[in-house]
Formats: C-alpha cells, sequence, structure tokens
C-alpha cells in the first residue's frame, strides 16, 4: 500500500537475534529516518512483544476483528523513549502467533487504513503455518543467520528457498541476509543498544535499506 510499508524480519532457527534486529532497526528508522513505526512481533511468548523500556501509553489499536455486538477487538499499545510502537497482551502465549492466517490479514489491513504509521516491522517466526506467504507479501525480507556455525548453514539455504520461491511471484519482496557478530554487551537489561556494536551493524542494514539519514 501507497502509505504503508512492511518490512519482515525471520530466520530459520532460534536465538540468531531475529527480534533484537527488529526492534534495533525500528529505533534507527524513528531516530535517524524520522518514521512512525509500528513493531508486531508473532512469535510465541509476549515478552518476545516489547521491550521492557516501552511502557508509554498510547491509543488502543483497532484490530478490526469483530469482537460481538457491532464492536471490534482493540489492543492495547505502548511506545519507548525512541517512539517505537509496540502491542502488548498480559497473558503468557502472543495471541498474534495463533492468530488465524484471515484474521491477520484483517489486523493489516486495518492498521494500513489508520494511517497512524509509515512502517510496520514484523517479527516472524519460520515455524508458522502460513508464515511464508506472509514473508513474500511484504516489500522488505530481513533473513537473520546468527553469528554460529549451524545458524549461518541452516539460513544460508532458506535464503536461497525464498529466493527461488519469489521468482514466480508477480510482486517480488527483496531479500536482505543479515549477520551480526555476538556482542552481548548490547543487551544489558534486556534492552537493545543501538549505539553499541549491535546497533552499528543493523545501521549498516539500515542504509542498505534505505541509504543514509
Amino acid at each position: 500500500m501507497e502509505t504503508i510499508e512492511f518490512v519482515c524480519f525471520t530466520s530459520a532457527c532460534g536465538g540468531t537475534g531475529c527480534s533484537s534486529s527488529a526492534v534495533a532497526l525500528a529505533r534507527i528508522m524513528t531516530k535517524l529516518h524520522k518514521r512512525k513505526v509500528l513493531v508486531l512481533s508473532l512469535d510465541t511468548m509476549t515478552e518476545k512483544m516489547y521491550p521492557p523500556s516501552a511502557v508509554k501509553e498510547k491509543p488502543l489499536l483497532d484490530t478490526g476483528l469483530s469482537c460481538g455486538r457491532e464492536q471490534t477487538l482493540k489492543l492495547p499499545l505502548s511506545a519507548d523513549d525512541f517512539g517505537v510502537s509496540y502491542v502488548r497482551d498480559k497473558g503468557f502465549i502472543n495471541p498474534f502467533h495463533l492468530i488465524k492466517e484471515r484474521d491477520l490479514e484483517t489486523v493489516l489491513e486495518n492498521i494500513s487504513r489508520s494511517k497512524a504509521y509509515d512502517m510496520v516491522i514484523l517479527d516472524i517466526p519460520y515455524k508458522m503455518p502460513f508464515s511464508e506467504k506472509l514473508i513474500t507479501c511484504c516489500e522488505k525480507v530481513v533473513v537473520v543467520s546468527g553469528y554460529l556455525p549451524y545458524q549461518i548453514k541452516h539460513n544460508g539455504s532458506f535464503l536461497k528457498h525464498l529466493e527461488l520461491n519469489i521468482k514466480a511471484l508477480k510482486f517480488r519482496p527483496v531479500l536482505y541476509n543479515f549477520t551480526a557478530m555476538e556482542d552481548a554487551e548490547s543487551f544489558e537489561g534486556g534492552e537493545v543498544d543501538i549505539h553499541d556494536q549491535f546497533g552499528a551493524e543493523v545501521r549498516q542494514l539500515a542504509d542498505k535499506l534505505y541509504g543514509s539519514a
């Protein structure tokens, strides 16, 4: 859609820093590129949906999903100090991880119509039943390879698989491979520091995706 861009981060295996990369890019895009960004995690646990610093309450997100008596389901939103928005939930399991394909389409269409954001960053675990279809609907797809040899191997195969499958599509997403070095210092306190080594690597990714600010 003309007024909004969908970018996804995905990985064929866990522990690669996929969710952290999505949050870091969102913060860089709001701070340096002045974008209005919503991060939507489809990972299993709610703690992956938003970082600890995302405590600023925002107006509810209208999902467009019916919840009876001609009302639609509205979910709480919060923002971090960078201005990035996140959906919140009180449960242990992320409701978006279990969502039906058609319902997720409705949510994304409703977000687009709201014009509240010009970028939605999706954190998509590949184990979801319709993850590949969702991945190929995004304008840009970042495969986070990790830094361990087995992660790099699996995600290299995954990237080739995606490259082969999108050749048949009329509208093809642009694929990127992102490999970050191990950097525990960038994640102290459960937050992503965009100024340390990891942040510098994600800024380089942002430059590839959008050019320097």
